[in-house]
């Protein structure tokens, strides 16, 4: 239960963190204010974990759910 807890905390946030760098070196580059861009980290992490959850099966046995 262990290596499967970290293997879904690490699905769960590598992708919000690749986002976040992502926008924090366009505000660095571009000098962009951050509070637009906060916004719209926020928005597109919410719709990547969205996304995430509809993909999640709840049927079968429990070797095919842990995949």
């Amino acid at each position: 239960p262990f290596i499967m807890t970290g293997l879904i905390l690490l699905k769960t946030l590598s992708p919000f963190l690749s986002v976040a760098c992502s926008f924090r070196a366009i505000q660095y580059l571009t000098k962009a204010p951050s509070g637009g861009l906060n916004i719209i980290v926020l928005i597109f992490s919410n719709i990547m974990g969205l996304h995430m959850l509809y993909h999640v099966k709840n049927t079968g046995s429990w070797l095919e759910i842990g995949l």
